[in-house]
């Protein structure tokens, strides 16, 4: 109803033609009018109507004149609907009305009506002056949907479109551009460039502005400062506004961010000429085993000259596992990782490191597989030792390589009389990750954790990561209440918001803590008191750590 209320104010035909009605002193001429013009006594009879009034209900005028209103209407919408509005009027009271009414073959027509009092008659008369709006109103609602519909189709566009005035001001932004500043709607319009960046991009922009304004349709990518100080590179597509007497009256831009994009390509540009400059032999493989592309060295050493590039070479062709157990092709096929010794066909031995990239499934779809000259013995007993006391993934020291020093450091602490304490660490919602990301972006987050937890330990203390998601922490103190604020400060650390795909998540840490010599003898106790305190971390949701021997205590107290 409000559009029909704003089509109304602007198209006021009833006052028009009860102004020509009351100026004319002469009702022959409603005969020639179309609209739905009616005189009415003080007693409801008719006393002239128009053309269009009859046309309207399909009855001769002599058919209306001399009769009731009710005689034509009904009794009951006569005293419900029509009375009233009249009497009003005979009163010189003026009444303006629209409704919905149905003409002589039954059709809903939206009728504009004003009744006033008429004195063209010995009589007191009312004057109702009505008009069929139908068509206008329908196609203004429908003109109205129609701008619905194409605000949610531009507010669905993964590109932000916004228009500007000649003065630089906006004036209509999409949901998309809103998001991309991070701002409301009423954040942005009103305002200029000058409003949301730095002087030196606003100037930059108004300078391209300006060769729009001028006539240009220009594409290019601008690279802006924003107050808050993020700098984006955009893709920009702007064109001018024109006005229907064909002056230019703005502009309007269509632009991506693509920041990230450019990123991506600089990175890859950047591998692709590490990959091909590299003096080791890199080859990308497919799921099959077969040669994607090689780098220069790959295949000046070890591919043998190809008859025709039509048909892809298989890695198995040329290069085999040193030891024989296990056939390349069924490395390639099962792991996701490897390294190991191969031989090529020439007989050259090589350290092979091969790793997979994965789909959107977390599927590997691709491999790297990388030679390295094996030739050295020093290389290969570095990368055993590597192998059998660090993790693999994150670089810190593994199970066996926490075991062998906490003895070293549990015989020192006892010479030294001092406090030791271990910390056990594991992490909580890290399973939800792998679930919703992938395992690769779990990786990630693993070795990110590791990073913190190195930023809150002095270099003399020792980190460990000795399964999944579980970490160890050993360091020197000298009070209970010391080891308690590492693990605070190490929890802290932990839950700092981490962003994943774009996306903004956070994991949890329970830390279980033991400490040297009071509740453990040796480093097997140790640990595992310290991963039972832990345990009993997670039973109490309001806690993120516990103690060992507060376990006991409360344990010997019935609690």
């Amino acid at each position: 109803m409000n559009i029909k209320k704003q089509f109304l104010q602007e198209n006021d035909s009833a006052l028009k033609l009860t102004d020509l009605l009351h100026n004319s002193a002469d009702l022959s001429l409603l005969s020639a009018l179309e609209d739905l013009i009616s005189i009415v006594d003080e007693n409801y009879y008719y006393r002239a109507v128009s053309a269009g009034y009859t046309k309207f209900f399909g009855i001769q005028n002599e058919a209306i004149v001399g009769k009731h209103v009710s005689e034509l209407h009904g009794q009951e919408r006569f005293e419900q609907c029509i009375k009233p509005f009249l009497d009003k009027a005979l009163q010189g009271e003026e009444v303006s009305l629209q409704f919905w009414g149905k003409n002589h073959i039954g059709e809903d027509r939206f009728i504009d009506s004003r009744h006033t009092f008429y004195n063209g008659l010995p009589t007191k008369s009312v004057a109702v002056v009505a008009r069929d709006i139908t068509d206008q109103i329908t196609s203004h609602i429908a003109l109205g949907k129609e701008k619905r519909m194409l605000t949610t189709m531009i507010d669905a566009l993964p590109g932000f479109i916004f228009i500007k005035d000649n003065n630089g001001v906006y004036q209509r932004c999409n949901r998309s551009f809103e998001v991309f500043l991070n701002k409301e709607n009423k954040d942005i319009i009103g305002f200029s460039d000058d409003d949301l960046m730095s002087k030196k991009s606003a100037n930059y922009i108004k300078a391209n502005d300006r060769r729009v304004l001028q006539g240009n349709e220009i594409r290019c990518d601008e690279k802006v400062t924003y107050n808050n100080g993020e700098q984006r590179l955009l893709d920009m597509l702007k064109i001018p506004l024109y006005s229907d007497d064909k002056n230019i009256e703005g502009l309007v831009g269509i632009g991506y961010d693509v920041t990230e994009e450019r990123e991506t390509q600089s990175k890859l540009k950047l591998a692709a000429l590490v990959f091909e400059t590299t003096s080791e032999p890199c080859f990308i493989l497919d799921k099959n085993g077969y040669i994607q592309t090689a780098n220069v060295a790959a295949k000046s050493n070890i591919m043998p000259s190809q008859k025709s590039d039509k048909h892809l070479l298989s890695i198995t062709d040329f290069i085999f596992c040193y030891d024989g157990n296990l056939l390349f092709k069924e490395i390639i096929a099962t792991k996701r990782q490897w390294a190991g010794d191969v031989i090529t066909k020439g007989g050259q031995p090589f350290l092979a490191t091969l790793n997979s990239t994965l789909d959107d499934n977390n599927i590997p779809d691709n491999y790297v597989l990388i030679l390295r000259d094996n030739t050295s013995s020093k290389i290969k007993e570095m990368d055993l030792a590597n192998k059998a006391y660090y993790d693999y993934l994150t670089g810190l020291p593994n199970r066996l390589q926490l075991e062998n020093n906490l003895n070293s450091a549990i015989i020192r602490c006892e010479r030294q009389n001092k406090l030791m304490a271990a910390l056990f660490i594991d992490l909580d919602k890290f399973k939800p990750i792998n679930d919703q990301f992938g395992h690769f972006e779990g990786d990630k987050v693993l070795i990110e954790i590791a990073t913190r937890i190195k930023l809150e330990i002095r270099k003399i203390d020792l980190v460990a990561r000795i399964g999944g998601d579980e970490f160890i922490v050993i360091i020197d103190i000298e009070s209970i209440d010391q080891a308690k604020h590492v693990a605070q400060k190490l929890i802290e650390q932990i839950e700092q918001p981490l962003i994943i795909q774009k996306s903004s998540t956070t994991v949890t840490a329970s830390i279980g803590i033991s400490i040297y010599p009071e509740d453990a003898n040796n480093a097997k106790e140790l640990l595992e008191h310290a991963d039972q305190a832990m345990y009993e971390a997670k039973l109490h949701k309001d806690v993120s750590y516990c103690c060992y021997h507060e376990i006991i205590k409360n344990d010997q107290l019935g609690c």
